[in-house]
């Protein structure tokens, strides 16, 4: 199980929300974990029945990803308890490793 992505406050207001690795973020940010952002974002506050019909999915299944979301951060309630995605733009900065490099043998 993953815990809660460390929040930095950066330049000019911006929210940092940092993850210890990729699989991590993948684990939380899924591709309909993403569409319910992006319908948010779209769409605007609303509750999880609502949101649920907008991304016709079971409203089980929307309330689990919901709430994974509101955990990781990315994701909160207004004053009237509906769902918000107070993001304008997630960008993802991956730090690359380097890999060792291969020399070859060459035999006679």
């Amino acid at each position: 199980m993953w815990n809660r992505a460390s929040i930095e406050e950066g330049d000019h207001g911006e929210v940092h929300l940092n993850f210890e690795d990729f699989a991590m973020l993948a684990e939380v940010l899924t591709p309909k974990r993403l569409e319910i952002l992006k319908t948010l974002r779209r769409s605007g506050p609303m509750n999880v029945q609502a949101l649920s019909q907008a991304v016709e999915r079971d409203y089980k299944n929307v309330l689990v990803d919901s709430a994974a979301l509101e955990d990781a951060g990315l994701m909160q309630r207004d004053d009237l308890a509906r769902l918000i995605a107070p993001w304008d733009v997630i960008v993802a900065h991956l730090r690359g490793t380097v890999l060792p490099r291969l020399s070859r043998v060459n035999s006679a």
